[in-house]
């Protein structure tokens, strides 16, 4: 495709981020740090850091509709040149961006859609353009006079537009997806507590209470009931048992079960699998309930197929079926006070392997157990499919994006709606081929 080509610097000018100390800290003002960007599209407003005082900090400080921000300034390379697009943004609170954030405002021009730049920004082609000014690798730096000429493609506008809206269908499906997510696990966890932290379970108007607990049930220890291994990292400074190809087996961080719901599917990273027997990793069965109890304690995530991890992630295998299973295991740990488990100030440093295995498990009555895993069974099956669903959505997409935004593929006769159809019904196909 014949595109014009422009400097950034003729269609958004560019801030860098606001400095600020611990002392800042408080109430009234969001704020996205490089924690908050990971693979995401869009901040996540409630779960953002806040600043005390709106006066502190210039106006031109807070985010507006359609910006972009970037990752300026981080010791892994890898993440420099991150971005978020300022979308759907509350009209009940102003956000601002740390100092090793650089702000993408839009200047006022007809032919341009931001949708569109979205997109470049996260395509291979950006980090083309970025690997030039780290001279073949990573930049170190991204600061307003790359940005400002860094030269970009601009097509049509109605290229532009029509790109953007094709590649938008699918973030649409995809955040669909999630929000049913969400509200399945809502539900599921509503039923956990109402049987087991209310005790408003089946019975209970006539269970009687022994020992604190209802008739039939028992407190035990974690290693009485499950068999507890602990992930393993192979030495970093051999990078030969890494990859990110798909050449060996998926190996889970925190970072990865940070990034999932229920279900753990991707992983950052995998384990050639000459590094399994090498080092005696510890497989994570398929249907596994994992648990991280280092640095960040108390996330949970059930295993989809057969991984690794690494050494801050527990997995809980189930010594017998017939008195625990996964539906009640993955609440009870997602519900768990792991504070009760520390008696330092740092709950993360203060949790170990021996204090995991011994930590208390309320092994409810068999009968309950089951029709409690009957009662939440369908919700995660259905948690499951909507993750396969967005799997294949985002598979597609990512696909399509360099394509599009290359101008390697016409969007003429490209129609959002039925690549969005075919995408589900493949997601369908699979699932039904799963089962």
């Amino acid at each position: 495709m014949n595109w014009d080509e422009i400097k950034l610097e003729v269609i958004a000018d560019f801030r860098n981020g606001v400095n600020f100390t611990n002392d800042s800290f408080g109430k009234g003002i969001k704020v996205i740090n490089v924690a908050d960007f990971k693979d995401f599209m869009y901040p996540n407003y409630e779960n953002l850091g806040e600043l005390d005082s709106e006066a502190k900090w210039h106006k031109d400080s807070f985010l507006k509709e359609n910006d972009i921000v970037f990752v300026r300034s981080n010791g892994n390379k890898n993440l420099i040149g991150r971005s978020l697009f300022i979308k759907d943004l509350p009209t009940n609170i102003k956000v601002t961006y740390s100092a090793f954030s650089i702000r993408l405002r839009f200047k006022f021009i007809k032919d341009i859609c931001p949708e569109f730049y979205l997109y470049l920004f996260k395509s291979p082609i950006f980090r083309s353009i970025l690997s030039q000014y780290g001279n073949g690798a990573n930049i170190s730096n991204l600061n307003q006079d790359i940005l400002n000429n860094m030269v970009v493609p601009k097509p049509p506008l109605l290229v532009q537009q029509k790109i953007a809206s094709i590649l938008s269908s699918y973030d649409e499906l995809i955040e669909n997806n999630k929000q049913r997510i969400r509200l399945l696990e809502e539900m599921a966890e509503e039923i956990y507590k109402e049987w087991f932290v209310r005790l408003r379970f089946p019975g209970y108007e006539t269970a009687k209470i022994v020992d604190g607990l209802p008739e039939g049930w028992e407190k035990v220890k974690a290693d009485q009931i499950f068999d507890i291994k602990i992930g393993k990292t192979p030495p970093r400074e051999e990078t030969k048992w890494f990859t990110e190809n798909k050449q060996g087996i998926k190996w889970i961080s925190i970072r990865d079960i940070n990034s999932s719901s229920v279900f753990i599917f991707n992983t950052n990273e995998e384990i050639v699998y000459d590094g399994i027997s090498k080092f005696n990793l510890n497989i994570v069965k398929k249907n596994t309930v994992i648990l991280s109890f280092k640095l960040t304690v108390g996330k949970i995530a059930i295993a989809t197929e057969d991984m690794v991890s690494n050494e801050a992630i527990a997995h809980f295998n189930i010594i017998n079926e017939s008195i625990m299973n996964r539906e009640y295991i993955y609440c009870y740990l997602k519900n768990f006070q792991y504070a009760e488990l520390g008696n330092t100030s740092s709950i993360g440093n203060a949790i170990n392997s021996k204090i995991v295995k011994r930590m208390p498990i309320i092994k409810p009555a068999k009968n309950i157990i089951n029709r409690f895993s009957e009662s939440i069974c369908s919700m995660l099956d259905e948690i499951d499919v909507l993750n396969q669903k967005n799997q294949l959505l985002q598979e597609t997409r990512d696909l399509l994006l360099p394509r599009l935004i290359s101008g390697k593929l016409s969007v003429e006769h490209l129609v959002e709606e039925e690549l969005g159809m075919v995408a589900e019904e493949k997601a369908i196909y699979k699932n039904k081929n799963h089962n």
